[in-house]
């Protein structure tokens, strides 16, 4: 009785196999093009991020291939989960591609935002520097001491 079965599984298993491999290639494709730390300049950030969401879009299409031939097959919840799995896999390699260019892109800027601002800081910096020398030096302002205020009582009516 077990040997049926068995030979069930493996009959849909080998059935499914095709499937499995067709998105494979294209996700590992994207992940040899830029191994991890291997995107170094905005440029090539943004360009892993454009083969990204193409990569994206294959893999949803070919899942929904995918999941369509499943509704053929006697065993339809082994299959989708398959497929399912073949897509989490999938998604997974171009995620990591993803994950690192959003991060070199996030630290390009704050990078780009931290050169602003010392730009700025010595710029307020040297101005004041000027200021300071263009300023005639008083040691002493003469100003009237409070003490000055009349002392008298204002005279009544």
């Amino acid at each position: 009785m077990r040997l049926p079965i068995f030979a069930s599984v493996l009959f849909c298993t080998v059935t499914m196999l095709p499937g499995l491999a067709h998105a494979q290639p294209a996700s590992t494709a994207l992940q040899t093009h830029y191994p991890a730390g291997s995107i170094q300049s905005e440029q090539q950030a943004s360009a892993a991020l454009s083969e990204v969401s193409t990569e994206r879009k294959e893999i949803e299409q070919i899942f929904i291939e995918d999941k369509n031939a499943c509704y053929d097959k006697f065993f339809v919840s082994s299959c989708l989960n398959s497929v399912r799995e073949k897509r989490r896999m999938a998604l997974r390699i171009v995620r990591k591609v993803e994950v690192e260019a959003n991060a070199f892109m996030r630290k390009e800027k704050a990078d780009e935002r931290d050169r602003a601002v010392a730009e700025r800081q010595l710029k307020a910096s040297e101005k004041a520097e000027q200021s300071k020398a263009l300023a005639p030096e008083t040691d002493a302002v003469s100003a009237p001491p409070a003490d000055t205020v009349s002392d008298q009582e204002p005279q009544k009516p």
